[in-house]
């Protein structure tokens, strides 16, 4: 893949045609995808099961597949009003899935494993937790009903409203913050029956696939408009240092500075665009300080919607993403 050297409809165009994923046989592609279905699955009656205070919860979300679009890249959630069998659904464009493959199965993983161990296992290891950081941001999508609130912003401000963008902006920064939390303490519960060994490995497969994944959408026009979504590294920047202040590990720099470089030179990045790209994020600072303040007035907002509890509202503010974390 040709990050940030090229567009990423550009890149789409390329992978669609020709792809580790698509050499894949019917099955193995079969069971990449099921990955997502069983993955949202268990994160789904974990939550139910902490909402309704019992063991046998049921799974509350539908996952589908977008095979029509393979260009399509960006995951979509959307919650329901009925009450169902499902609360909401989270869409998978194939186009992701090949993305992701192609990522974590194309990388050299010999300067990230120098004892050349296990290594199919760890690129399987990443491809998942990457899929669940994903999973993780569009299930709280659904879980703080952030759909239903956005068609009331969209009725109130309109589409072109910087309000609303703000406001939309934020409730994506609310959904990595949750992503990011999750992610903890599934990795907190692994390390509690592990050896000092696994647990740094869980630790740096953690880091490595949180960074692959941004890194995945990085493009040279990525600040050339003003979008729903902000930025993929101001994005980055922000869910990093949640990362660096609920794990408090001091290593975490390292790990991130050593999985950029890494990146850049397998990717064979052109350091004229790269040093321009990081100009143009730093100009973009002022996001994360719009949105902390926005964040305090909106909160209230979110919990007339919310099934879940709300930071700063309903508990106090270990989770916040933008006045303690920033």
């Amino acid at each position: 893949m040709n990050m940030l050297n090229e567009k990423l409809a550009e890149r789409n165009a390329k992978l669609t045609k020709c792809s580790l994923f698509c050499k894949l046989d019917y099955q193995d592609q079969e069971d990449y995808k099921n990955i997502f279905k069983s993955n949202v699955e268990i994160l789904s009656k974990s939550i139910e099961c902490s909402l309704e205070k019992q063991n046998n919860s049921k799974n509350k979300i539908l996952v589908k597949y977008n095979d029509l679009d393979n260009n399509a890249i960006i995951p979509q959630a959307y919650s329901k009003l009925t009450d169902g069998e499902y609360i909401g659904e989270v869409i998978i464009n194939i186009g992701l899935l090949i993305h992701l493959y192609e990522m974590f199965f194309d990388l050299n993983y010999k300067t990230f494993v120098p004892d050349g161990k296990n290594i199919d296992n760890i690129k399987k290891m990443m491809f998942s937790t990457s899929v669940n950081i994903i999973l993780c941001h569009e299930v709280a999508h659904i879980y703080y009903r952030h759909e239903l609130l956005k068609r009331e912003l969209l009725t109130k401000y309109g589409s072109d409203s910087i309000k609303y963008k703000l406001d939309i902006q934020t409730l994506e920064y609310d959904a990595d913050a949750f992503a990011i939390t999750k992610m903890y303490e599934f990795i907190t519960k692994l390390q509690e029956h592990s050896t000092p060994a696994q647990s740094k490995l869980y630790y740096q497969i953690f880091i490595y696939s949180l960074h692959a994944l941004i890194y995945l959408f990085r493009q040279t026009d990525d600040f050339d408009y003003v979008t729903e979504h902000p930025a993929f590294f101001i994005r980055e920047k922000a869910m990093l240092k949640v990362v660096n202040n609920l794990f408090n590990n001091h290593e975490s720099k390292a790990y991130i500075d050593f999985a950029e470089k890494e990146f850049n030179r397998q990717f064979e990045i052109n350091e004229e665009i790269l040093n321009s790209y990081f100009e143009k994020m730093e100009s973009f600072t002022i996001q994360l300080t719009n949105i902390e303040k926005n964040y305090d007035s909106l909160k209230y907002d979110i919990k007339r919607f919310s099934r879940l509890p709300v930071e700063g509202i309903d508990y106090p503010d270990d989770r916040n993403l933008f006045s303690k974390h920033l």
